[in-house]
């Protein structure tokens, strides 16, 4: 049996809306892209993570995936995290 993880990701430019207080848009949105490489990059080196799914309507975030060897999934539009995260255990 291997462990594969999965990791839902909002569109960049709705992650982390509470902090749009205090960072301006721009700042925010490094933050997310950052958060999520650092991310990915972490469950590369897990040992018990043979694969890691990335699923998510982003397109930037999906590219961000392929380049870091995981597979990205276009999730289907108007769903929540959980029929996200239910396809992409069926894709």
């Amino acid at each position: 049996m291997s462990n594969w993880a999965i990791v839902p990701v909002k569109e960049i430019s709705s992650s982390k809306s509470r902090l749009s207080t205090v960072l301006a848009d721009i700042d925010r949105e490094t933050l997310v892209i950052d958060l999520f490489i650092r991310t990915l990059s972490v469950l590369q080196i897990v040992n018990s993570i043979e694969k890691t799914i990335v699923i998510s309507r982003d397109s930037d975030m999906l590219d961000l995936a392929t380049k870091s060897e995981a597979l990205a999934i276009r999730e289907n539009d108007n769903s929540d995290l959980n029929s996200a995260i239910q396809q992409a255990t069926f894709d």
